[in-house]
């Protein structure tokens, strides 16, 4: 569970975010997850890019194998 200090210090950093989005300046609390995906995509991005970008991911997050039973 999150305190109520987390929860507004969270509410503050997702506005800040979102007004440096809207003028176009650097975002200034950015996802550390971020950092470990290449294929994120802007929030403007086409559709093909949208489809590049997730063709990109299946291929560093391959499916695990499928379950063979048995009787």
């Amino acid at each position: 569970m999150k305190t109520s200090q987390q929860i507004e210090k969270a509410a503050a950093e997702r506005l800040a975010n979102a007004r440096a989005a809207d003028v176009g300046g650097p975002i200034p609390f950015p996802n550390p997850w971020d950092t470990f995906d290449p294929t994120k995509v802007a929030r403007d991005a086409s559709p093909a890019d949208i489809t590049r970008s997730y063709l990109e991911f299946s291929k560093l997050c391959q499916k695990r194998p499928r379950r063979t039973h048995r009787l």
